[in-house]
């Protein structure tokens, strides 16, 4: 149904990995050469990777009807959001830890 849909899943994964010429001037020189980009780092793939995302939502059914399905996946509950979600695990995590505060445990 969404034939590109595999390869533009690799493309977003790719987007946020470290670049192999990175790697190879880290394991031939032992240092890495200064360039124009920033130096890869965890955030720094992650942030690509969501650009990456952004644009590949942005152009393709495929990957927009894939976002709805892992966010659905993810909230475990029909009808309610993944924004809903996080936003009420950030809430039980804030009372656990104003109650370790309260006991005076932290």
């Amino acid at each position: 149904m969404y034939p590109k849909l595999p390869s533009l899943l690799d493309e977003i994964n790719t987007a946020t990995l470290r670049p192999l010429e990175e790697l190879d001037n880290n394991t031939h020189n032992g240092f890495s050469r200064r360039r124009k980009e920033e130096s890869w780092t965890f955030d720094r793939g992650l942030e690509k990777g969501r650009e990456a995302l952004n644009r590949a939502r942005d152009t393709d059914e495929g990957v927009r009807e894939y976002s709805k399905l892992i966010l659905q996946i993810l909230s475990g509950e029909a009808g309610i959001s993944a924004a809903e979600l996080v936003q009420r695990e950030l809430a039980e995590e804030n009372t656990k830890i104003i109650e370790a505060l309260l006991k005076g445990e932290m």
